[in-house]
């Protein structure tokens, strides 16, 4: 009894009815998805020319390990080239995975089903429609039959980067689907007290944009299992630093006031449809000649944002009312102050007036009572500094409360 391995789509594998481990995909963190849900926020769209799509291959944002994924694929191409001898050189061929066969009988054979594309078109042998009907696989001319041993290399596709067709941006080593895309938007600048500056020319928190952009597309997602991802429905995005050393404001803004978007396309795999990874992309050709501009659409928040010179002028208004109320407060201090002085001075003269008036005597009535009155007065300067310390209290209580208010400004 043949038992005969068949590569599903491209996409799942399966020897003897089970399916082939799933790979450690390192995939980005932090992916989220967007959705803003308050009717009264003001929602600002990217206009189409102020964004593009940017080839990622040479970051590290997206990494893929193949250490799972299965050496043969079928519909991918390999390529082979038998070893030279006696002056004889041998020429490349590429040929297209048509299955695998682990074992013929109970002989293990571990053969591939191949068939040849390009390269020198003489051919050995080829099975015939009763090999076909052995084996149990469909006769289709040109089929050979290999050992998996033989030197195969895997055939990638190398196609040439176009910020403007989505089709070609780079594909999953896994399956040779679409997974994830990388936005590349203008028109932003970096301003001072954390806001940024919004293509609009509007003033917005860097928090207020990092927690509001969402991506959407004009038109559905068919992915190769022929799932439909409807449109305008948030995907999960990530704003990334694709090359830190551009990155210098301290934020998610290039030096050339650009900001990058990763944005996943890939969905998980369920159990009736499995995968070598555990997900699926978006096929190439589906996305072909597809500008990123006729397919995404970019929005964030602008509630309550404000333009450069409302933002400066609310900024000197606060700077106003601060200095004023630090200046009512020390001339309230000042005046409180010489008020302490002059009570201060006025029961020292008091002292002095009793005792050039009354001889003091120790054991004399008018000995204990000046006594009792001096002591009465250090009470009294005592309660004076308790009232200055609660008043320095209330003073620090101020500045700290006027120190808030200004960092919810973010003007110093």
């Amino acid at each position: 009894m043949v038992k005969f391995c068949f590569i599903n789509n491209g996409l799942s594998l399966k020897y003897d009815n089970s399916v082939v481990p799933i790979s450690n995909l390192i995939e980005p963190k932090n992916m989220t998805t967007k959705v803003i849900r308050n009717k009264m926020e003001k929602l600002y769209t990217l206009p189409d020319n102020m964004f593009n799509a940017v080839d990622f291959t040479s970051t590290d944002l997206i990494n893929e390990s193949t250490s799972s994924v299965p050496t043969f694929i079928k519909g991918e191409k390999y390529s082979l080239k038998g070893t030279s001898c006696d002056g004889f050189e041998m020429k490349e061929k590429v040929y297209e995975l048509i299955g695998t066969i682990e074992n013929y009988g109970n002989v293990p054979i571990e053969s591939v089903i191949v068939k040849q594309v390009s390269g020198n078109s003489e051919v050995i042998f080829t099975l015939s429609k009763n090999d076909c009907d052995k084996i149990g696989i469909e006769y289709q001319q040109g089929l050979q039959l290999f050992p998996k041993s033989l030197p195969w290399n895997r055939v990638i596709n190398s196609v040439e980067f176009d910020p403007h067709n989505l089709a070609t941006t780079p594909s999953s080593v896994v399956d040779n689907t679409i997974r994830f895309v990388l936005l590349k938007l203008d028109g932003f600048k970096d301003y001072s007290d954390g806001y940024v500056i919004t293509p609009s020319g509007n003033l917005i928190k860097e928090e207020q944009f990092e927690n509001s952009v969402r991506v959407v597309t004009k038109e559905p997602i068919v992915y190769g299992n022929g799932f439909h991802f409807n449109d305008n429905a948030p995907l999960k995005i990530k704003i990334v630093k694709p090359n830190t050393s551009l990155f210098n404001h301290g934020n998610f803004i290039s030096s050339d006031n650009e900001v990058f978007i990763l944005i996943e396309l890939r969905m998980k795999s369920y159990s009736g449809q499995p995968t070598f990874d555990g997900y699926f992309g978006v096929i190439p050709k589906y996305l072909g000649n597809i500008n990123p501009n006729d397919f995404f659409v970019i929005k964030w928040d602008e509630f309550g944002a404000k333009t450069i010179k409302e933002y400066e002028a609310e900024k000197e208004r606060i700077i106003k009312e601060r200095e004023e109320a630090i200046r009512r407060e020390e001339e309230r201090l000042r005046k409180e102050e010489e008020r302490r002085k002059r009570e201060t001075e006025q029961a020292i003269n008091r002292m002095k007036m009793l005792e050039i008036k009354r001889p003091i005597f120790p054991d004399t009535p008018s000995f204990k009572t000046d006594m009792e009155a001096l002591a009465g007065l250090d009470l009294y300067i005592d309660s004076l500094d308790m009232y200055f310390k609660d008043i320095n209290k209330e003073l620090s209580r101020l500045d700290y409360s006027l120190c808030n208010f200004s960092r919810n400004f973010k003007i110093f």
